[in-house]
C-alpha cells in the first residue's frame, strides 16, 4: 500500500540506467510526503567507476492506491509515466536534431527524470505497485513552491511565460515538420489521455457562481454570463472540437503555481520547472495561458499588465517559431488575440474550479472545496475582467 513504502523494487537497475554504470544501494529511506502517493526517497549510493560514497534525494510518486479499482489515477499515473519516459526524449532528440540551444530543450522545462515505469513486469500495461516515477528533487536546488494562494508578480510571471512558449512551440513545430515521429512517438500516449467529465458539472458550477452573479457589480450581466458558461460546461465535460487546429500543442492543461517552482537570486527569479504531467492533453495553447493567468497571478498585475503578459507570451512563441525557421504567416499577433477571446469563455469552468481550490482553506466531506469570501471576491474581479474585455459578447460600461 502507498503509505507503507519501505523500498523501491530494482532500485539499482533504475539508477544504473540513469547513472550509466552500476550502482550499488548501501542505505536507503523513504518518507511520505502531503499525498498517499507522493515520497521523498534517500539513498546513500556507490556509483561504479566513482570515487566515494554519495547521498542522493529524489522526488518519488507511485500510482494511486484505492481500496477499489480508480481507473482514471491510474490512467493519469501511467500518463505522466509515458510522457517522461517516452514524449520529453522524443520531443528532446528532435529539438537536438535542429540544434536548439541547449537552454530552451524540452526536457529542461520539467524536474529531471532517474526513472519512470507503470510496473516492474515489462509485458504489463497497467501501473501496479512496482510502478514508480522517480524525479529529481528541486527543493534541493533552491526552488521553492510559490504556494496557491500567492499571486505572482511580474518578474515570476515573464519567467513562467517563457517556459509557456517552450513547452508550447516545440511538439507543435515538431508535428509540422516530423509529422511522422510525431505521430509514432507523441500521439499513442495522448491517446490515452482522456478530458475530465465531472457528472456534477452543472450542479457545483452554478453553486460556484451562485453568489456572484447574484452581486450589484455583475447581475446585470448574469444571463450572457450563464449562456457563455454553458457553453463552457459542454466544452469541459464533452470536449468539442476546436475550429482551428493551428494552434493546437501539448498543454499542461492546469498550469497554475501549485503546479510550479521557481528558483530565486536576490529576489529574482531565475529558474523555473514545471510538475505533474498526469493531466497534459493535446489542447490549444491559449487554455495554459488563460487558466495560468487567471489563477496565479497578482490581480493588480493582471489588471496593469495583462495586455503586456499576453504579447510577452506570444513574442516568446513567435521568437521560438523563428528559431526553427518555420514560416509564422499564420501565427500574427491579431490572430493570436482573436484565439485568446475565442477560448476565453471555452476554458472558464477550468478557471472557475481552480479559484475554487486556491482560495479555500478545508474541504467538505466529498473533497469538494468550501467557498468563502476570499473566492468571492477573486471570483468577481476575473468575471468583471473577462467582461471588460468583451469576452462573454459585451462590455462593461464604466461612464
Amino acid at each position: 500500500m502507498a503509505g507503507c513504502r519501505s523500498n523501491i523494487i530494482d532500485l539499482p537497475c533504475i539508477l544504473r540506467k540513469y547513472y550509466k554504470n552500476n550502482t550499488e544501494i548501501i542505505e536507503e529511506n523513504i518518507k511520505q510526503l502531503y499525498k498517499p502517493s507522493s515520497f521523498e526517497l534517500t539513498a546513500t549510493i556507490k556509483i561504479e567507476h566513482s570515487p566515494g560514497i554519495r547521498k542522493v534525494i529524489y522526488y518519488m510518486k507511485i500510482r494511486e492506491h484505492h481500496t477499489n479499482v480508480n481507473i482514471r489515477s491510474m490512467a493519469r499515473f501511467k500518463n505522466e509515466v509515458e510522457i517522461y519516459g517516452s514524449v520529453i526524449p522524443a520531443i528532446t532528440d528532435f529539438q537536438i536534431s535542429k540544434r536548439i540551444s541547449p537552454t530552451r530543450l524540452y526536457c529542461n522545462i520539467f524536474p529531471s527524470c532517474i526513472g519512470a515505469r507503470i510496473s516492474i513486469i515489462s509485458y504489463r500495461t497497467a501501473p501496479d505497485d512496482t510502478g514508480v516515477l522517480l524525479l529529481e528533487n528541486l527543493k534541493g536546488k533552491g526552488y521553492i513552491n510559490p504556494g496557491a494562494k500567492e499571486g505572482l508578480d511580474l518578474a515570476s510571471c515573464e519567467l513562467v511565460l517563457l517556459r509557456m512558449a517552450h513547452m508550447h512551440v516545440a511538439p507543435l513545430v515538431m508535428r509540422h515538420i516530423r509529422p511522422r515521429d510525431f505521430e509514432e512517438k507523441v500521439v499513442p500516449t495522448l491517446m490515452t489521455t482522456q478530458l475530465e467529465k465531472n457528472t456534477y458539472c452543472y450542479k457545483y458550477v452554478n453553486k460556484l457562481l451562485s453568489m456572484t452573479l447574484k452581486s450589484k457589480k455583475i447581475a446585470k450581466y448574469s444571463p450572457s454570463i450563464i449562456m457563455s458558461i454553458d457553453n463552457s460546461v459542454c466544452n469541459h465535460c464533452a470536449g468539442n472540437p476546436y475550429e482551428n487546429s493551428a494552434w493546437m500543442t501539448l498543454c499542461h492543461s492546469k498550469l497554475y503555481n501549485t503546479n510550479l517552482m521557481l528558483a530565486y537570486h536576490n529576489s529574482m527569479p531565475i529558474g523555473c520547472k514545471i510538475l505533474n504531467l498526469k493531466n497534459f492533453q493535446y489542447s490549444h495553447c491559449c487554455n495554459d495561458l488563460l487558466f495560468f493567468l487567471f489563477t496565479s497571478v497578482d490581480n493588480e498585475v493582471l489588471q496593469e499588465k495583462f495586455d503586456y503578459l499576453t504579447d510577452y507570451y506570444f513574442t516568446c512563441f513567435e521568437d521560438m517559431l523563428k528559431e526553427y525557421k518555420v514560416r509564422t504567416t499564420g501565427y500574427t499577433k491579431d490572430e493570436f488575440h482573436k484565439e485568446m477571446a475565442k477560448q476565453c469563455p471555452l476554458t472558464f469552468i477550468k478557471i472557475l474550479e481552480a479559484l475554487a481550490e486556491t482560495t479555500c482553506k478545508k474541504y467538505d466531506a466529498k473533497g469538494n472545496p468550501i467557498i468563502g469570501s476570499r473566492f468571492q471576491k477573486k471570483l468577481e474581479f476575473v468575471l468583471d475582467f473577462m467582461i471588460s474585455r468583451g469576452w462573454f459578447g459585451f462590455v462593461i460600461d464604466k461612464s
